[in-house]
């Protein structure tokens, strides 16, 4: 219902409000021909309590981390389409982060992508391989500041990685794009990618 279940301080305009929301998940993915971009505003995945998760993006374009203040508890907020996460465990509360046994044997299950696919978090032995190349646009096209560099870090482009059995999912960094850099898998999208 997009409800926090976590204790919820406001910082943003607004309480939030149970939203009923349906998602078209595949259960079982299907890594795409191409990438697919992930759209600037909207849902790009749900958590597994149920809260939406959008991408590194907020308002016309610029990064979720150039509005500071804006985040409460576990790395979300509320806007006018009701409670939503950007990125993750962004405070540190004991409400959201893993503790040592839960990560103890590797990531824990965060949400699902709208293509499927899982994202894990709790994991910092995993980086991004975008890094921030022009800081004068971080606050207002933060897609054009950062740039992607192919094995700087250990995620592809989408911010996942096929693990050794095969199986693909997404990661949760805490370098841009945070969760999602763009679909892997196939996706049908309510609104337009960027």
């Amino acid at each position: 219902n997009g409800i926090p279940d976590f204790p919820y301080i406001a910082t943003s305009p607004g309480v939030p409000t149970a939203n009923l929301v349906d998602y078209v998940i595949p259960a079982t993915p299907t890594l795409a021909a191409e990438l697919t971009a992930i759209p600037i505003v909207g849902s790009i995945g749900v958590a597994v309590n149920g809260i939406p998760i959008y991408g590194p993006t907020e308002g016309p374009g610029g990064d979720v981390l150039s509005r500071p203040g804006g985040f409460v508890e576990c790395g979300g907020h509320n806007g006018p389409t009701g409670y939503h996460y950007h990125i993750f465990d962004v405070n540190g509360s004991d409400f959201c982060r893993f503790t040592e046994n839960d990560v103890a044997n590797g990531p824990v299950l965060f949400g699902y992508a709208l293509d499927g696919y899982p994202i894990y978090s709790g994991n910092t032995e995993y980086t991004s391989s975008w890094y921030l190349e022009d800081a004068s646009l971080f606050a207002t096209d933060t897609w054009t500041a950062h740039v992607f560099a192919e094995g700087s870090g250990d995620l592809d482009q989408c911010n996942g990685r096929t693990d050794e059995n095969g199986n693909y999912a997404y990661y949760t960094t805490e370098g841009f794009p945070y969760t999602l850099g763009c679909f892997r898998g196939v996706v049908e999208l309510q609104m337009g990618g960027r």
